[in-house]
């Protein structure tokens, strides 16, 4: 059963499933590396994501995330994010 709102209480942990790749950044100094969850390398495919986390003030990290493209309405667009070059 699908439920039709978000459950509200203390006793509730959620995280919303976007529609989108699960993926690793991963910093190394001034390297950053981006990967997918089944360690394919996507640094190159999706180059314009590996100058954010230059800006985090520490010598390494590992941010594990979900990347998705948002459509106009705001909902994940996974066509578009298959499509991305």
């Amino acid at each position: 059963m699908t439920a039709k709102a978000i459950p509200r209480g203390h006793a509730w942990l959620h995280e919303p499933k976007l529609d989108g790749y699960l993926f690793q950044i991963v910093k190394d100094g001034r390297q950053v590396r981006l990967y997918s969850r089944s360690g394919y390398d996507w640094t190159k495919r999706f180059s314009p994501l590996v100058e954010i986390p230059t800006g985090i003030s520490c010598k390494s990290a590992m941010i594990d995330g979900e990347l998705v493209i948002p459509a106009r309405d705001g909902r994940p667009d996974f066509y578009r994010l298959q499509s991305a070059n």
